[in-house]
């Protein structure tokens, strides 16, 4: 095969991973072992709205609130040390909107580095009936009072934290 021949070979390699990339539902992400991104899809590039800035300095914590940044690391954390991790965080968009994302790492070892592959979800919608769930399934959908399956739990709680002191 020609140089030539090869160096086509390599770009149409390049052009059809970078499709299939971008064809990920949600976004996609390869972090190094820092947590920085050493590649991401346009979905992830819009989360951190940061056109110009060298992905080297991008972290995946620069996009999860602030509440959730622990949680994240931590995830970061297993993931490079298990092979694998989940989380659900919430992730602030560039217009502040905050988002709930279910992001999963999984780690290759490439070169004698490891980088983490990772996608993420919007489970936004989910949590909200989660919580809407929740919510009746504590309360009298007629009076908006608590009812009588959350008076027990709330009062099982206190008597456990009686029997503590």
């Amino acid at each position: 095969m020609s140089p030539a021949a090869a160096d086509t070979t390599v770009l149409e390699e390049n052009a059809f991973l970078q499709a299939v990339i971008e064809a990920i539902p949600g976004t996609f992400y390869v972090l190094d072992d820092q947590g920085h991104f050493v590649r991401r899809n346009r979905a992830a590039q819009e989360l951190l709205d940061a056109p110009g800035e060298p992905m080297s300095r991008l972290s995946m914590l620069d996009a999860i609130s602030a509440d959730d940044r622990p949680l994240v690391a931590g995830m970061v954390q297993e993931a490079l040390a298990k092979g694998y991790a989940e989380t659900e965080a919430r992730v602030v968009q560039k217009d502040g909107q905050v988002r709930w994302r279910f992001l999963a790492a999984r780690r290759v070892d490439i070169g004698g580095k490891s980088y983490l592959v990772g996608t993420g979800l919007d489970v936004t919608e989910r949590r909200k009936l989660e919580q809407e769930l929740e919510h009746q399934a504590r309360t009298d959908f007629l009076t908006g009072i608590p009812n009588r399956r959350h008076f027990l739990d709330l009062a099982e709680l206190e008597l456990a934290r009686a029997h503590r002191y």
